[in-house]
C-alpha cells in the first residue's frame, strides 16, 4: 500500500508541477553557443528561429554563458539568426530539427563598423556532442526515396545497427517484425504523436495476425526515431528499443501527390517446389497481385496560423493459395461436407485515412489534432498448403485513433506539452463456412479450427503531460524534463476452445466401412484401424465463446536532467516509475494467505478452490534509474565519447494472461478427450460427436495455474562508444552494448515427476500425488545475455548520401519451454541471434531531379530449435531434442538482398 501511495505522489507532483516547465517526444531542440572571434562567450545575443514550412517564429537571448536553447520545436527546417549591437548579424538557413533530436548550431560573431548580415550555408555537423543515446533518425528524404517493396515504412528501422528481422514475426507475415538486440519483437515500444501506441493484447502481434493497432500509410509519415539504447526515462515499457513516429503536417504552401503501385506475379519468377533435390514448378501456379493507390494534400487554412494535411491509401491484394489435399482422402472428406478446394482466393481490402490540423492559438500556444482510421477486410486467413479453406477464418478489423497535442511556451525557458488520445481497436475472426468438427490429417486439416471464432476489442483513454525547463546554475546548465501518463484500457475478448470438437488421424487415408462396424477396431490398433486416433472437445462452463475482460490501467512518471557540466561534458540522469493495474478478469481473487504455492495448485485442481479465478500474477511497481554521458574530447564538435547504463522494464501482454485463465480448472473450459493409442478404445462414433458413455476419459489432462511469484521482464543495458567526424563530410561511430535481462517468459509443468526414469505408479508427482496431470505455470524466469559491437559510417558527398552499418553480435537466452521442467535455464542462441549483419543505403541525385536509391542487406543465418516432436525428459510435452543437441542448435541460410 505504501508503494501505491508513493507512486500516486509521484504522479501528483509530476502533473501538479508541469506548469513550471517539454518533452521531446514529438518535438526537437535547437541549441548552441555564441562567441566572438577570440573565443570569448557573448551573453545577451538575440537569437531568432523561423520555420521554413509554417513561418512560426521563436526568439530568445543567450545566457551568461553565451549559450541559447529552443525546446519544443516541431520537426522542420529552420532559419536561425543571431544579432548583437556592434557585431555583424549572422543567418544560417535550412537547419534541420528532427523528432526527439537536439541540433547544435554554434556562431562566431565578428565586429562590424556598420550593420550587416552574413549568410552561412554550411551543413549541420554529423556528430551530436550532447546526446548519449544510440539512435537512428529515418528522415522524410529516406522514407520517400529509398525503395520499399512492402510500402511499409517501418521496414526502414532495419537500417539501424543492432536491429534485425524477428524470425517468428516475419514467418507469420506481421507488419512490424522488428527485433532490438535479438529480443522478441514483442519487447519494443511504439509511440505515435507522443502517445503510447502499443497493442496491450499481444504487445506486437501473434502467430495469427498483426497487432490490432492502426497500420500507418508511408505517405503520411514525416520521420521517425529508432532508439536502440541509452534513451531517456521519458520512454519506457520496453526491454529493447523504442520507435517514435510523427506524421506530416500542413505548411504555408499547398502540396499534394497521387500514387499508384502494382506488384504482380507477372514480373516474378514462377514459384516452384523441391522434392529429392529436384525443383518443379507449382501446378497450378498460384496467382498474386497487389495494388496500392492514394494520395496526400496539405496546405494553409490561414497562412502562419492554421494548416491541414490529409492522406488516403487503399490496398488491394488478390492472390490464390494452393491447398495440398491428398487424392486418397479428397472424396471421402468432401462427402462429409468439408471444403476440398485446392485453389482458394484471398482478396484483401485495406483503407487507411490520416488527417491532421495545426492551429497557432497564440504565439505561445500551438494545437495539433490528428485522426487516423484503418479498415481491413482479410478473407481466408490461415489457409495454406496444409490448412483447407474451411480451416481458416475471415479477419475483419477496424481501428480509430484521435490525438490532441497542446504545446505551450511558458516564458523563454519553459515549455509544456499536454496530450490526450482516444483509440478504439476491434477485431473479429469469423468462421467462413461450415462449423463442422476439425479433422487433422498428417498433410492437411479441415473444419472449424479450435481457436475460431474469436474477437477482441480495446478502448484506450490516454492523458500525458510532459514539461521541460532550461536554467543555469548548480555547476552548469540544466534541461530538466519531467512528466507522466495515465492510460486507461478497457479490453474484452472471446475465443473458441475446440467447442465443436477435433479429430486427429494417423495416416492420410479414408475411414473404411469395415472399421465403422461395431467392435471392428476394438481394441484399437494404430497400424490397421483407419478411425481417428484422438478426439478432443472443449466444454464451456460459462457461455459459448467465453468472454474474458482483460482491462488494465497503466501509469508512469519520470524525471530526467540533461546536465551540461562544462561546454564539453554533458550528463543525463533520470528515474522512471511504472505501474500496471489489473482490471476485470485479470484482477482475480487474491492468493489465500498462509497457503503454499503447491497447496494452492493442488486445491485448484482436486480440492475446494476449483473454479476460482485467481489473479494470474501480482501487480508490481517498477523503478528504472538511467545514467548517460557525452564528452566532446577536443571541444571542436568532431569527436565525442558517450556511454550509458539503465534499467528498462517491459510488460506482460494480456493474451498471455488470458491464456492462463482459459486453462484454469472449472473456470472457462474443460476438455473431454480420448486418445485411442493409450486407452485402446476406438472412436467409433466418428464422424458424429460422441454421446454420453462413448468417451473413455473425461476431464482435462493439462491445466494452467497462476504464478504468485511472477515478475515483469526487464533488461540492464550498458553502452560505451565513440563517434568521430573526419574530413568535412564523413563520420564513423563504434558502440559496444551489453544487455543482461531477467524474468523473460517461460512455461513449465510444476507437476512433472521428480524421479526419472519412471513409469506408472513408480512416478512421484510433487503437486498432485499419483496424478500425471500437467500443471503449467507462466514462469517468467528466463534469462538473456546479449553483446553487440555496432559500427556506422556516414557520408555526405556532393550528390549522394551514404550510410553503412555493421553489427557483430552474440545473443543467448533460455528456451521458452525447457526440455527439463526442473532445469529452467535451457540456455542457447536466441531465435534472432544473427551474428553478423551489414546494412547499407544510399541516395544519389541524377540529372532532372531524378533520385536513385538503394538498400543492401546481408546477415548470417539465424538459429532454429531442432526438436523431435516427442515427449521430453519429464514433462510429456513435445520439445524433446536428440542427445547432445542444445537449444536452437540449428542454423538456417545466410540472407542477402539488394533493392534499387
Amino acid at each position: 500500500m505504501k508503494r501505491v501511495l508513493l507512486g500516486a505522489v509521484v504522479i501528483v507532483l509530476v502533473f501538479g508541477l508541469s506548469t513550471a516547465a517539454v518533452a521531446q517526444s514529438t518535438t526537437g531542440a535547437l541549441v548552441g553557443d555564441v562567441t566572438d572571434s577570440s573565443g570569448a562567450r557573448l551573453p545577451g545575443v538575440g537569437v531568432k528561429v523561423v520555420s521554413q514550412q509554417t513561418g512560426a517564429a521563436r526568439d530568445t537571448i543567450t545566457n551568461e554563458l553565451g549559450s541559447y536553447r529552443f525546446n519544443g520545436l516541431p520537426p522542420a527546417d529552420y532559419n536561425v539568426t543571431v544579432e548583437l549591437s556592434g557585431f555583424k548579424g549572422i543567418e544560417r538557413k535550412a537547419v534541420n530539427v528532427a523528432i526527439g533530436g537536439t541540433s547544435t548550431v554554434n556562431f562566431t560573431m565578428e565586429v562590424a563598423s556598420i550593420t550587416d548580415t552574413i549568410q552561412v550555408t554550411e551543413q549541420a555537423p554529423l556528430v551530436e556532442t550532447k546526446e548519449n543515446a544510440v539512435q537512428t533518425l529515418i528522415d522524410n528524404k529516406h522514407i520517400q526515396e529509398l525503395p520499399l517493396k512492402s510500402r511499409n515504412f517501418m521496414d526502414l528501422a532495419l537500417l539501424s545497427p543492432g536491429v534485425v528481422m524477428d524470425q517468428g514475426a516475419a514467418a507469420g507475415g506481421q507488419v512490424t517484425p522488428i527485433s532490438f538486440g535479438a529480443l522478441d519483437a514483442r519487447y519494443k515500444s511504439i509511440w505515435l504523436e507522443g502517445v503510447d501506441f502499443n497493442d496491450e493484447v499481444t504487445s506486437g502481434g501473434s502467430s495469427l495476425s498483426d497487432p490490432t493497432r492502426i497500420q500507418l500509410a508511408q505517405e503520411a509519415i514525416q520521420e521517425f526515431q529508432v532508439m536502440a539504447t541509452g534513451y531517456s526515462t521519458e520512454f519506457g515499457r520496453s526491454a529493447g528499443g523504442v520507435i517514435n513516429i510523427v506524421s506530416k503536417s500542413g505548411t504555408n504552401s499547398f502540396h499534394g501527390n497521387v500514387f499508384y503501385f502494382r506488384r504482380s506475379d507477372k514480373f516474378a519468377k514462377p514459384p516452384f517446389t523441391v522434392s529429392n533435390g529436384v525443383a518443379s514448378p507449382l501446378n497450378p501456379e498460384p496467382f498474386s497481385k497487389i495494388q496500392q493507390t492514394g494520395g496526400t494534400v496539405g496546405g494553409p487554412i490561414k497562412k502562419d496560423k492554421a494548416h491541414f494535411f490529409f492522406s488516403y491509401e487503399r490496398q488491394l491484394s488478390d492472390r490464390t493459395v494452393s491447398v495440398n489435399i491428398p487424392a486418397a482422402i479428397k472424396s471421402f472428406v468432401s462427402g462429409l461436407g468439408y471444403d476440398t478446394r485446392t485453389e482458394v482466393p484471398v482478396d484483401t481490402k485495406v483503407n487507411n485515412y490520416v488527417g491532421k490540423l495545426t492551429f497557432v492559438l497564440h504565439p505561445s500556444h500551438t494545437l495539433n489534432l490528428s485522426y487516423l482510421y484503418d479498415d481491413r477486410r482479410l478473407p481466408n486467413q490461415q489457409v495454406s498448403s496444409s490448412s483447407a479453406a474451411d480451416h481458416g477464418y475471415n479477419d475483419v478489423r477496424a481501428a480509430y485513433f484521435l490525438v490532441g497535442n497542446l504545446t505551450s511556451l511558458l516564458g523563454s525557458k519553459s515549455v509544456n506539452e499536454f496530450r490526450f488520445s482516444r483509440s478504439i481497436q476491434k477485431l473479429n475472426r469469423i468462421v467462413p463456412g461450415n462449423n463442422l468438427p476439425q479433422l487433422s490429417f498428417p498433410s492437411v486439416s479441415f473444419g472449424q479450427a479450435s481457436n475460431i471464432p474469436q474477437s477482441r476489442q480495446q478502448y484506450n483513454w490516454v492523458f500525458v503531460d510532459t514539461a521541460s525547463r532550461h536554467f543555469t546554475g548548480f555547476f552548469g546548465e540544466h534541461d530538466l524534463k519531467f512528466g507522466g501518463q495515465a492510460n486507461k484500457v478497457y479490453a474484452v475478448g472471446r475465443i473458441n476452445n475446440s467447442f465443436n470438437g477435433a479429430y486427429s488421424f494417423q495416416r492420410d487415408q479414408p475411414v473404411t466401412a469395415a472399421d465403422r462396424a461395431p467392435n471392428a477396431c476394438q481394441p484399437y490398433n494404430a497400424n490397421t484401424c483407419s478411425l481417428p486416433f484422438s478426439f478432443t472437445q472443449g466444454i464451456d462452463l460459462r457461455n459459448n465463446n467465453a468472454q474474458i475482460e482483460r482491462s488494465v490501467n497503466i501509469y508512469y512518471g519520470f524525471v530526467n536532467d540533461s546536465w551540461r557540466v562544462t561546454p564539453r561534458f554533458t550528463m543525463n540522469l533520470g528515474l522512471r516509475w511504472d505501474y500496471i493495474q489489473w482490471v476485470g478478469d485479470l484482477n482475480g481473487t487474491p492468493y489465500p494467505s498462509g497457503v503454499s504455492e503447491f497447496e494452492l495448485f493442488r486445491r485448484m485442481i482436486v480440492g475446494d478452490l476449483r473454479g476460482v479465478n485467481y489473479v494470474t500474477m501480482p501487480e508490481q511497481h517498477d523503478w528504472s534509474p538511467r545514467f548517460g554521458f557525452s564528452w566532446d574530447t577536443r571541444g571542436n564538435g568532431r569527436t565525442v565519447v558517450r556511454g550509458s547504463f539503465g534499467y528498462y522494464y517491459d510488460r506482460v501482454n494480456t493474451t498471455s494472461l488470458r491464456s492462463v485463465i482459459d486453462g484454469y480448472n472449472g473456470f472457462t473450459t474443460s476438455a473431454v478427450s480420448n486418445d485411442a493409442r493409450t486407452t485402446g478404445v476406438a472412436n467409433t462414433f466418428f464422424p458424429s460427436l460422441p454421446r454420453a458413455g462413448q468417451i473413455s476419459s473425461a476431464g482435462g489432462t493439462s491445466f494452467n495455474v497462476p504464478n504468485p511469484s511472477g515478475k515483469f521482464p526487464y533488461t540492464q543495458q550498458s553502452t560505451i562508444g565513440i563517434q568521430h567526424q573526419f574530413a568535412s563530410n564523413w563520420a564513423f561511430a563504434v558502440d559496444y552494448n551489453h544487455t543482461f535481462g531477467q524474468h523473460f517468459q517461460q512455461s513449465r509443468n510444476v507437476n512433472a515427476p521428480i524421479n526419472q526414469p519412471c513409469t506408472g505408479a513408480a512416478c512421484i508427482y510433487p503437486v498432485i500425488p499419483g496424478s500425471s496431470i500437467r500443471l503449467i505455470v507462466l514462469d517468467n524466469s528466463g534469462v538473456v545475455k546479449i553483446d553487440q559491437l555496432q559500427t556506422r559510417l556516414q557520408g555526405r558527398l556532393n550528390k549522394m548520401t551514404l550510410n553503412v552499418g555493421y553489427t557483430i553480435a552474440k545473443a543467448k537466452g533460455d528456451a521458452g519451454t525447457p526440455v527439463d521442467a526442473y532445469n529452467m535455464h535451457d540456455f542457447g542462441p536466441l531465435s534472432n541471434d544473427v551474428r553478423h549483419r551489414v546494412t547499407s543505403n544510399a541516395i544519389y541525385e541524377l540529372p532532372f531531379q531524378i533520385h536513385l536509391g538503394g538498400i543492401l542487406t546481408f546477415n548470417t543465418a539465424a538459429p532454429y530449435n531442432k526438436v523431435l516432436g516427442t515427449a521430453n525428459f519429464n514433462d510429456r510435452g513435445n520439445t524433446a531434442r536428440a542427445a547432445g543437441v542444445g537449444f536452437n542448435a540449428g542454423r538456417g541460410e545466410d540472407f542477402f538482398t539488394l533493392d534499387l
